[in-house]
């Protein structure tokens, strides 16, 4: 269970994410106006075949399964938490198996794609990831200790009550392999310390996520609901009569909407 410092690492992080996210916006506002409201089902549902279908990003097959796998991974798990904490409902050994089963095999998923990150950025290294990678390269190795060390909670905990392992956690029976020569000098405090190790990294996670390319998440959301729903190809028109300026010599001459792609476009 979460203690109160606990909580207020949470709080602290939340409002880190909140006042980031409100600085970026309020850089998307100093752009020109662009009206993309109404037909706001269609928007949706759009936005909901992109953000959650990835329709549009496994047209690519490497990074888009890659970006697939590393999205539920993230995904699945917290909403799973969030209702975990809620304590929405009690469920049966059978049900908490199967969840627990599926967490696992996400977060499998999840290692697979981070593993696919690297094997892209590193070793293929196609021309269009031509910027330095060091921060993109910290920021996947980042998310892979968090998984890791989440599965580390689990395998020390089943080294301790599960030693031969179970099916319905693969892959924290194999975590527990690793550490039951250890499982007698493992006891809840070593399994507190590690999990304490994982919630804050997830924390600082959070919190720094308006810096970081994971703010993407969020434009890539908002971009996604408020992109064009013209025909591809339509060209919008150009007022030649009334126009001081032809193209674009400052940042408030972009549109809102074009600022905030320039924070949704990652490679």
């Amino acid at each position: 269970m979460l203690n109160s410092f606990d909580v207020l690492i949470i709080g602290l992080s939340l409002v880190a994410l909140l006042v980031g996210s409100a600085r970026k916006i309020a850089r998307w506002r100093v752009g020109e106006p662009e009206v993309r409201e109404g037909n706001a089902g269609k928007r949706f549902a759009a936005m909901f075949a992109s953000v959650v279908g990835h329709d549009r990003i496994l047209e690519e097959n490497l990074p888009g399964y890659m970006h697939l796998f590393i999205f539920f991974g993230f995904f699945i798990p917290f909403v799973f938490v969030v209702f975990a904490q809620l304590h929405v409902a009690t469920l049966s050994p059978a049900a908490a198996g199967g969840v627990s089963l599926v967490l696992d095999c996400v977060g499998g998923l999840a290692l697979v794609g981070l593993m696919m990150a690297l094997y892209r950025r590193y070793g293929l290294m196609p021309d269009r990831l031509d910027e330095d990678g060091n921060s993109d390269g910290l920021l996947l190795i980042w998310l892979l200790f968090i998984f890791v060390s989440g599965f580390a909670v689990e395998g020390l905990r089943l080294a301790v009550t599960t030693p031969e392992g179970t099916w319905f956690a693969p892959i924290g029976s194999l975590f527990a392999f690793v550490f039951s020569p250890f499982s007698q000098k493992v006891n809840a405090h070593t399994i507190t310390v590690v999990w304490r190790i994982h919630f804050y990294a997830i924390m600082l996670l959070i919190a720094t996520m308006p810096y970081t390319k994971l703010f993407h998440v969020i434009s890539g959301i908002l971009n996604n609901y408020y992109r064009s729903t013209k025909p591809k190809g339509v060209v919008s028109l150009l007022d030649i009569e009334n126009s001081e300026t032809f193209g674009v010599a400052h940042v408030h001459q972009f549109t809102w909407k074009q600022l905030m792609d320039s924070d949704a476009c990652i490679r």
